[in-house]
């Protein structure tokens, strides 16, 4: 007899295959809920109205910018741009289309947002042809 018996240790062992036996059963039913539940009813939001959103609703004055001429509202304009929109009565208030040609200079772009800007004409936007 040997007093000095090993010392067994118990230890216990989950078995993996029973949990994704059950992993899958949970995931299959998940997915039936999911195919027959309705959908919630929707909330109806009362949403403040837009400053802009009537605004757009309006034909907007365009600037169209070609080569090395500015026409407004199909009128050629050799002077400042500012003062051809006050001329033809077009306030800050108003929506400006800018029609231009992607062979526009950067530099004369934001030449024209310049004077623009510097006048509060901050309702603007910008169409692109390519070319």
């Amino acid at each position: 007899m040997n007093p000095y018996k090993p010392i067994v240790k118990s230890t216990n062992h989950i078995k993996v295959v029973y949990l994704l036996d059950i992993l899958f059963l949970l995931l299959i039913l998940f997915m039936i809920y999911a195919i027959n539940s309705k959908p919630s009813k929707s909330i109806e939001l009362d949403l403040p109205k837009s400053i802009y959103g009537a605004s757009l609703q309006t034909k907007p004055a365009t600037i169209s910018v070609l080569h090395n001429e500015v026409l407004i509202n199909k009128i050629l304009c050799k002077k400042k741009i500012t003062k051809c929109l006050k001329e033809q009565q077009i306030t800050p208030d108003n929506d400006l289309l800018i029609n231009t040609t992607s062979k526009l200079s950067l530099q004369k772009f934001i030449h024209l947002m310049d004077q623009l800007r510097a006048d509060k004409y901050l309702k603007l936007q910008l169409k692109v042809k390519q070319s």
